[in-house]
């Protein structure tokens, strides 16, 4: 509907009935008198001109008095509700509420905000769509200094945005203090809603007269409402509203439609004839025409002028074009031909490299290496271009549609509404904190776009809603939500906050836990979601300084005290998610009584008081035990304690939860068991890391070699061996001499057809001298002179192509240019709107790496100086490791392969798989990788102190810093971090090789998994692997030896033995021990059960610790070297003993000042096996 200077009274209200009332324009179906209006009491309005300086015009014959009227909305006037107070604290004013529900065809329009103007004041706006709505905002500061001009930020002044569908609200106005600390310049706090952007605070609105400013903002200030054609029909249903040259189209959410002019056309498309054709050869800016513009009914014609083509609508469009297409068809060529070689070169390391087998395994495990950049065209197909049937949810910051990708996978794409600095600073943040995290039960990010006008964001598709919807949708919750799944919950939401708080390089905040923000999947598994207002923590740093964000009801009371942002914020929501799972009952009750309104107060009263069990959902008491809902009450109640210091950790509370369930099968799935006949390889590495070097220990009779692996094969032949020694009661080692074979003697098998020179486990063939060329393969050598002719016959034609090449190259490459830096700039432009800039900022001032690189061979040669040895920081069976540095001075290990083959690809590809898959503070952290060498490359971050294995034997009694605790420590931070691997992310991994040499130690002595070349993912339903056998002696699972059945129980044993190693200083394979200590896992657990364990322990350990941490430690490795898997603990229930044995004695981040930082220390390393100056 469209109302300018030119349309007559005829296109605007029905014939005989009034256009206006005072200055407001009246469009049909509005209107003024007996049946001038749609017959609906939406639209009949009353005009009021008692007062003919100034007529008012009202909806039906109510007192909403009406601001305007446009095709889309109608605006009201808003009312301002407001409380004053004197120096007694006395207030006076009054609340205020607007009610237009008898009106079907109105509801209050987002572009509403609900604003609060005040100093110590807080108000809550309530009202009722489909379901009840409450929000609020708080408006505070202490002087009149701290308020800044035109900002609602919360300092004197905040706003809140409110739902869609809105037909009633009520505002309720609240005072902290009644204004006694800022009485001298603020007297009254207000609340109303009015149209965003038109409110503009000013620092004498908290000052000025109470009556002026309520006159003023009522008397200016609009509510925007949205309205509609029959509130519950849609244009399916029989319409006969919308006139002739009109069409019908449902408005967004479903709630009615309206009419509008066909395109081509304008006016009123209620009235009949109301819709006019436009004119469009007279409005040459919006229908622009170069040529000869002809008008016809609804459109029009613009043709080329006599003797002319080409497209008329566009300046110049007859342009010539043929020219610029056979040069580009040159050019296409050349380019091409260029390119191809050096995509076929690069495809050929990418398959050499095992990069298709990279791509396959990605593809069949839905793994994403790295944060994807998706283009604007693949999300626009994906949504159907942003299509309304696609949206999935809406916010008040943007809108999620659900989008299908080409390979079939859902996702939901977020993306926002507005552009502006807070909006790109939100959109960062959000990607910042996701990227750093990887957690099953935490809403996984696929990736972004930077190409849109507008932020967008991709992530995995979650279909059951929240759990906010799954307690409150109906009393007692849904009938799934048993105390079982409720207490699963309530661990799997623990546990990822944990992680957040304390497993990642650095601490993440959430600052917004509430049961609407934990996400459900199609199994019921939690995901932590909404990281829009999430804060990193310096490890350095306890606490952070922030303005107060969060939600009512959840917010903790001492952050919004002192404005200090701590992990215990995030423990107080988390406790009041808890009692609501308890109770049922939302955090903030307005239909409840003063004491019941706010639950977190009135859950630890009842605990207080012994009412527990008054105020817990009634199943509950049916389907748990009273001593669990105590226990829970109970941790709900630390939780919610006004003082941070006195609440747990979230690790606590996670494993405080653990303790309560009963697992009643393995957490993965029911284990099952299969026969297996093959024949059993193993390949077993000696207390040896493939990024270090260790010395090997063998006997006077063995095999002396630089390799660090032996090689046992049990098959029908009979091999030569050396040495036969019994391990563990099952397995028996076989060491095979290797003899180098003269390849030169046997031509047949080896072919040279010119010089061949034997080497040590190889052989050279070259050409003869004056020939050139492969001299392995027959005719393979050609002379000099043969290659002197060829090249003078061909050179004349290299130079002549070239020049031309070159003229057409020229040319093109202009054109090219010209359309590439507009395209540049547009994308430019697009990425400094959406905050990349920002993004790129941070990345360089954390020094953090959130997606796995790949690095150039160009880069990696020049970090290691052309892999200068003098760069060599360890060798391995399979690899060397070089110490690089990158032109960002950041210092990496770059790990490259001796020999590329096929198995070499597959363990390469392995590592890579594994390591994109985790994120975790005490896990060695991939860089990056290269796909261009001719060997396989992975960059990892440089770990400067070297392994455990070496700290604990390299002198009697360990170095002087592996004190008990600091023995603990380790333990507990490997112990976390195998539990990480084998609960806590998508797909579980078996890291399959778990000894002290793959623990590694960085500056500050913190413990790092490494070398995952053996591991294996391990689906989600599936308890077990059937692998051909892998491991180092020592430390290899026999159960596993003699199934071939691989558990995350494998990974306990091994552990056990590290946990043996520590305690008593010794190492798994004593070659100079007598028989029955030879096997230290065995001679361990007979030992203890001797009660010989205080015999075997390490002697410093008998003064630095006391008997009964020792004796628990004990009998804690020997359930983990059970001989039968399930007999072991979990990792999981490992931490949670180490932890029970450990006293910390300071906050969990802080970095831990223990002896080892004294000067004396570092006397003793004789060397390190880095130099960090070289």
């Amino acid at each position: 509907m469209v109302v300018d200077g030119s349309t007559t009274n005829n296109n605007i209200a029905k014939p005989n009935c009034p256009t206006a009332c005072g200055n407001i324009t009246v469009p049909y179906p509005f209107g003024i008198g007996t049946d001038c209006s749609l017959d609906d009491n939406s639209f009949n309005l009353t005009c009021d001109t008692s007062n003919h300086e100034s007529p008012k015009l009202f909806i039906g014959n109510g007192n909403l008095d009406i601001y305007n009227i446009s095709d889309l909305e109608l605006r009201i006037l808003t009312i301002v509700s407001n409380l004053c107070y004197n120096q007694t604290g006395y207030s006076v004013g009054y609340t205020s509420y607007t009610n237009i529900g008898e009106y079907k065809a109105f509801t209050f329009s987002t572009k509403n905000k609900f604003t609060v103007v005040g100093c110590d004041d807080f108000a809550l706006i309530s009202g009722i769509d489909d379901t009840y709505f409450s929000g609020g905002c708080y408006g505070l500061c202490r002087k009149e200094d701290d308020v800044i001009d035109g900002e609602c930020s919360g300092i004197g002044c905040c706003q809140a945005s409110i739902p869609k569908g809105l037909t009633y609200y009520n505002v309720t106005l609240d005072t902290l203090h009644s204004h006694s600390d800022v009485l001298s310049f603020n007297e009254c706090g207000y609340g109303f809603l009015a149209e965003d952007g038109k409110y503009k605070f000013n620092i004498s609105d908290l000052s000025t007269n109470s009556s002026n400013f309520i006159n003023t903002i009522e008397s200016t200030m609009p509510i925007v409402l949205d309205w509609v054609i029959k509130s519950n029909k849609s244009c399916d249903a029989e319409v006969n509203v919308c006139k002739g040259s009109s069409s019908c189209y449902d408005v967004e959410g479903g709630g009615g439609y309206r009419c509008k002019c066909n395109h081509g056309y304008q006016g009123n498309p209620y009235l009949d004839q109301g819709c006019q054709d436009i004119n469009e050869c007279n409005d040459q800016e919006t229908y622009p025409c170069h040529g000869v513009c002809i008008n016809t009914i609804g459109s029009y014609n613009c043709t080329c002028k006599s003797g002319y083509f080409g497209d008329a609508k566009v300046a110049n469009g007859s342009t010539i074009i043929g020219l610029f297409a056979v040069l580009s068809g040159i050019a296409v060529m050349c380019f091409g031909i260029r390119r191809r070689k050096l995509i076929r070169l690069r495809e050929k390391f990418f398959e050499q490299n095992g990069g298709v087998l990279l791509k396959q395994k990605i593809e069949s495990q839905g793994s994403n290496v790295a944060m994807t950049l998706y283009s604007t065209e693949q999300l626009r197909k994906a949504t159907d271009n942003y299509s309304q049937d696609k949206i999935i949810g809406k916010g008040a910051y943007g809108v999620v549609y659900k989008g299908v990708l080409p390979d079939n996978s859902v996702v939901a794409i977020k993306r926002s509404k507005l552009v502006d600095a807070t909006q790109a600073e939100q959109f960062i943040n959000e990607v910042m904190i996701l990227t750093q995290v990887i957690h099953r039960h935490v809403v996984k990010l696929l990736g972004c776009c930077l190409e849109e006008e507008v932020p967008v964001l991709v992530y995995e598709f979650i279909s059951n809603n929240t759990l906010f919807h799954h307690i409150h949708s109906r009393p007692g919750g849904l009938s799934w939500l048993s105390w079982e799944n409720r207490l699963r919950i309530a661990t799997e939401a623990a546990s990822a906050l944990g992680y957040l708080h304390s497993e990642i390089a650095m601490p993440v905040i959430h600052r917004d836990v509430k049961s609407s923000n934990i996400l459900l999947n199609e199994n019921y598994t939690t995901k932590i979601s909404d990281f829009g207002i999430s804060r990193l923590v310096p490890l350095g740093h306890q606490e952070v300084p922030t303005l107060i964000q969060g939600t009512l009801g959840y917010l903790d009371p001492e952050y919004f005290n002192s404005s200090q942002l701590t992990e215990k914020s995030d423990v107080y929501s988390f406790g009041v998610v808890l009692a609501e799972l308890m109770t049922g009952k939302k955090p903030i009750g307005v239909d409840r009584t003063n004491k019941e309104k706010n639950l977190a107060t009135y859950f630890v009263t009842s605990v207080k008081e012994n009412r527990l069990f008054e105020i817990v959902e009634p199943r509950l008491l049916r389907e748990g035990t009273l001593e669990q809902l105590q226990a829970v009450g109970n941790i709900v109640k630390r939780c919610l304690s006004f003082i941070g210091d006195d609440r747990p950790t979230m690790r606590e509370v996670a494993m405080e939860l653990e303790g309560l369930r009963k697992f009643t099968t393995h957490p993965w799935v029911q284990q099952h068991t299969c026969n297996n006949n093959e024949t059993k390889s193993l390949v077993l590495e000696i207390e040896q890391s493939d990024l270090y070097d260790a010395p090997l220990v063998y006997g006077t009779n063995e095999l002396e070699s630089s390799s660090s692996v032996a090689y046992m094969m049990l098959a029908e032949n009979n091999p030569r061996f050396d040495k036969l020694f019994f391990l563990n009661q099952h397995a028996y080692m076989i060491f095979v001499f290797l003899l180098d074979i003269d390849e030169c003697n046997v031509q047949g098998t080896n072919p040279c057809h010119g010089v061949c020179i034997n080497t040590p486990g190889g052989y050279d063939c070259k050409c003869l001298p004056g020939a050139f060329g492969d001299a392995n393969i027959t005719n393979g050598c050609q002379s000099v002179d043969t290659k002197d002719s060829e090249f003078s016959s061909t050179i004349l034609i290299i130079v002549i192509v070239s020049g031309m090449l070159a003229i057409l190259s020229g040319i093109v490459g202009i054109f090219f240019a010209i359309m590439r830096r507009k395209l540049t700039r547009l994308r430019e432009k697009f990425f400094e709107q959406n905050g990349g800039v920002l993004l790129k900022q941070k990345l360089k001032a954390q020094g953090s790496h959130d997606a796995m690189t790949l690095f150039s061979s160009k880069q990696l040669r020049k970090a290691t100086h052309n892999y200068s040895r003098d760069q060599i920081i360890g060798k391995g069976a399979y690899g060397v490791v070089y110490k690089g540095v990158l032109s960002d001075k950041c210092v990496v290990a770059i790990k490259k392969s001796k020999v590329a083959d096929a198995t070499q690809a597959e363990q390469f590809i392995n590592e890579l798989l594994i390591l994109t898959q985790v994120i975790h503070r005490n896990v060695v952290k991939l860089i990056g990788c290269c796909l261009e060498e001719e060997v396989p490359l992975l960059v990892y971050e440089f770990i400067s102190n070297n392994t455990l294995f070496y700290h604990i034997h390299h002198r009697l009694g360990g170095m002087s810093w592996l004190t008990w605790e600091n023995r603990l420590r380790v333990a507990i931070e490997a112990a976390n971090a195998l539990g990480y691997l084998h609960s806590e992310i998508n797909m579980p991994i078996i890291h399959r090789d778990v000894k002290s040499a793959n623990i590694l130690l960085d500056d500050n002595y913190t413990a790092k998994i490494s070398d995952f070349g053996a591991s294996r993912l391990v689906p989600l339903d599936h308890g077990q692997v059937t692998t051909l056998i892998q491991g180092t002696l020592g430390y290899l699972d026999p159960e596993y030896f003699n199934t071939s059945q691989l558990t995350e129980k494998s990974d306990v044993y091994s552990f056990g033995v590290v946990l043996a190693e520590l305690v008593t200083g010794k190492k798994p394979i004593g070659e100079d021990r007598i028989n029955e200590e030879k096997n230290l896992a065995t001679y361990f657990v007979n030992s203890v059960k001797g009660n010989h364990l205080f015999e075997i322990v390490e002697p410093r350990l008998l003064h630095e610790t006391t008997l009964e941490q020792l004796q628990a430690l004990g009998d804690l490795v020997k359930r983990c070297l059970s001989s039968v898997g399930r007999d072991r603990p979990t990792m999981k229930e490992v931490v949670a003993e180490l932890e029970g044995l450990r006293k910390f004695t300071t906050h969990p981040w802080v970095q831990q000042q223990t002896h080892y930082h004294v000067r004396s220390f570092f006397l003793e390393v004789e060397q390190d096996l880095y130099d960090p100056h070289s």
